[in-house]
């Protein structure tokens, strides 16, 4: 079954009433027959809504004070819509062009020893800085390190930039005079590691007369990062009053935010709102509304959509093509996928569109997911022409040729990867092929990497391996095995957070047992996730639900539970429930 490359993930937005959100899917959620016996008293429904709402209010209030978050890089539309009409990296660019005596080399120094450093390293930023201050016979102005900063960002080192600039305005006495361009530049730094506190203090000294356009998108980058809905509103809204929107950048944001929280009706409310403003979309835009378009209105739509984009250039960009890819990939018309994706083929090969390893990568993992497997070959040897492959295009060839049935291809590639000294400190290379193996169903050779990986090279189990180990074992039907798969995982991440296992996996653990209908280890397994400290979602307690279903076996206080763990009932779990009645009835 064909699937897509790009999935945008769906985050879940915390509301003041836990069941308002919910009424627009599901409308006979409150009132609904199975909530009587979950529900029983509307005062206990009010003292669990309470506890839900505090909880959330909690969180929030972790999250406002977070100073960096995890930062996402994805390949749809992120990169495409932070980079196109970015007005914020330009900020210096007229004052770069008129500097005179500046010493770019002395800053690019600087540049090469702040990059040595790896992205967890970012601390160490500033003592390099003072270091390299002291090395110096002469005076540094504050250019050079606008110098530094500006490519950081560029490289996507956005902590280490953020750190320098913290400097700056932190500093006692501050090293340099400080301008309202220096503020909003630091904004949207804080804002692209996911500092939202920050992002707003600094917005809130601004001056009234200081907050322009881009001081405003720089503000709505760390709401719309954030998924921070109500904020990213608000903040629109008070952007509009002044009258001074002039781009389509907010406006990109606000649609980026919609589609990963699946609000693809918003998508198209937004290209509306620019049409009232008088504001021209661009294509970063329309890449995301080509997608929310068809989940609203369908493919017809969507094509029409698509054949008002005149411009052979933009037609043939590489986000617009993959767009399309996905939509058609959804609707199950792979001839109108291998359309898109030969003309991203031809226009790397003719250089309109640049030749990136992530682009061969993505054509990879779909002509493998159309079953090409002679496109696959031949995208890998173009890849390897343009440059020497690294672990991440191993990983992307050897999941191609797993998907394709191809073991022994996959292992022959699996091989020229172990011989790179660097593939063999991660388990990066060893996941990939675990998912061949699991794919394949061959267990002995997969328990036999694990041993190689462990014992042999030291290579430690991440997340990803024991996923792959526990999809094996549940298609094995080997119960006991994945359990206990699922225990050393969690056992794993409670040592160390980068090895926190994967909803997913547990999901897979839970779904298996729902099919056995076995209630009891389902309900134990879900508790020892829960005691390690791990986020529960509605998804997982739908699998739990579908083990009563399938066993039929009635629930207790089964809603309460969920909102005392902080999630809501869906159209799934109304869905279930109904199905449960009709059973036991």
């Amino acid at each position: 079954m064909l699937a897509a490359v790009i999935v945008v993930p769906v985050a879940t937005t915390f509301v003041a009433n836990p069941w308002s959100r919910n009424r627009a899917r599901c409308p006979a959620l409150v009132s609904a027959p199975w909530l009587a016996g979950a529900a029983a008293s509307r005062t206990a429904t009010q003292v669990l809504g309470s506890q839900y709402i505090a909880q959330q209010a909690r969180q929030q209030e972790e999250e406002d004070e977070e100073e960096y978050g995890a930062q996402e890089e994805d390949y749809e539309d992120v990169e495409d819509e932070e980079d196109a009409a970015d007005e914020l990296g330009k900020i210096y660019e007229k004052d770069e062009a008129r500097l005179a005596g500046v010493d770019f080399s002395a800053a690019q120094q600087l540049l090469e020893a702040i990059c040595e450093l790896k992205d967890e390293q970012y601390i160490r930023v500033q003592r390099i800085v003072r270091g390299w201050l002291r090395s110096r016979d002469v005076e540094v102005g504050k250019h050079e390190f606008v110098y530094v900063m500006r490519r950081l960002r560029k490289r996507k080192r956005v902590k280490h930039a953020l750190e320098i600039a913290d400097w700056m305005a932190l500093s006692r006495p501050r090293p340099f005079t400080l301008t309202t361009k220096d503020n909003i530049f630091r904004m949207d730094l804080a804002s692209r590691c996911g500092s939202v506190g920050k992002a707003e203090r600094i917005f809130e000294r601004l001056a009234p007369e200081h907050r322009s356009e881009v001081a405003y998108n720089a503000l709505l980058l760390s709401y719309t990062k954030k998924k921070k809905r109500g904020r990213a509103e608000r903040l629109f809204k008070e952007l509009k009053a002044t009258g001074t929107i002039s781009s389509c950048y907010s406006l990109n944001l606000l649609a980026s935010m919609y589609r990963q929280l699946g609000l693809d009706a918003e998508v198209l409310m937004l290209a509306k709102e620019a049409q009232k403003l008088g504001v021209e979309l661009d294509m970063c835009f329309y890449n995301l509304l080509l997608p929310a378009k068809f989940r609203v209105q369908g493919l017809e739509e969507v094509e029409k959509l698509y054949a008002t984009i005149t411009s052979p250039r933009d037609r043939t960009r590489f986000f617009t093509c993959l767009a399309m890819a996905n939509i058609y990939v959804s609707a199950g018309r792979n001839d109108k996928v291998l359309e898109m994706l030969e003309l991203i083929d031809q226009g790397m090969e003719a250089g309109t569109i640049v030749k990136q390893r992530r682009r061969y990568n993505v054509l990879i993992s779909m002509y493998a997911s159309l079953e090409d497997g002679a496109r696959v070959e031949r995208t890998w040897e173009r890849l390897k022409q343009q440059r020497q492959p690294n672990t991440e295009d191993y990983c992307c060839i050897i999941r191609a040729w797993g998907k394709l049935g191809h073991v022994v291809r996959a292992e022959t590639i699996f091989q020229v990867a172990e011989a790179n000294e660097k593939s063999l400190k991660y388990s990066t290379v060893f996941n990939a092929m675990m998912f061949v193996y699991s794919v394949a169903g061959m267990r002995e050779e997969a328990e036999g990497l694990v041993q190689r990986m462990e014992y042999e090279l030291g290579v430690k189990l991440d997340p990803w391996c024991y996923h792959h180990l526990v999809l094996l074992y549940a298609k094995a039907g080997d119960i006991g095995k994945m359990l206990s798969t699922l225990r050393a995982a969690q056992a794993g991440g409670k040592k160390e957070r980068r090895f926190t296992p994967l909803a997913a996996t547990l999901w897979a653990a839970l779904n298996t047992l729902a099919d056995a209908g076995d209630v009891d280890t389902a309900e134990e397994t879900l508790t020892r996730w829960k005691r390690s400290g791990y986020r529960v979602t509605t998804g997982l307690y739908n699998r739990l639900l579908r083990a009563h279903l399938v066993a039929a076996r009635p629930t207790e206080r089964f809603v309460e539970r969920m909102l005392v763990d902080g999630v809501v009932p869906n159209g799934e779990t109304e869905k279930l429930f109904n199905e449960l009645k009709v059973k036991l009835s």
